[in-house]
């Protein structure tokens, strides 16, 4: 059998091992308390996430309701006209800056070739001229 000292040391060991379980435990539910803190921070702003989430909806649903009774698609069919008309339009300038300046070349040519005539009929008249004397 064992002596009141062996018993006693058991007993310490066992009361050691106590110890060191409960501070793994104590240690244990504080991770849990803490994990627990954070789900609830997530679980808040989840919360708070549909909330926001459902005002913008409600909001987004009246702002459509609202752009149905003015006549929204009108609106848009408008202002895919203006852009086709836009667009119309900065072809006809391109275009007519295209034929402005082919013009500019026309005029360019005919006056050179005037020039050209002019400078021409000069030489012949000097050529007659001494020709002629």
């Amino acid at each position: 059998m064992a002596t009141t000292q062996e018993k006693i040391q058991l007993l310490e060991k066992d009361a050691n091992n106590l110890v060191t379980n409960l501070k793994e435990l104590y240690t244990q539910i504080g991770k849990y308390k803490e994990a627990k803190d954070a789900l609830n921070k997530v679980s808040n702003s989840l919360q708070s996430f549909i909330n926001e989430t459902k005002i913008l909806s409600q909001e987004a649903h009246s702002i459509i309701t609202r752009l149905n009774e003015i006549g929204a698609s009108n609106i848009l069919d408008g202002i895919s006209n203006i852009k086709q008309n836009q667009h119309k339009i900065f072809k006809q300038i391109q275009d007519n800056n295209e034929n402005a300046k082919k013009g500019k070349k026309s005029i360019l040519v005919f006056m050179l070739t005037g020039f050209s005539f002019a400078i021409l009929l000069q030489l012949i008249i000097i050529l007659k001229l001494f020709l002629i004397i």
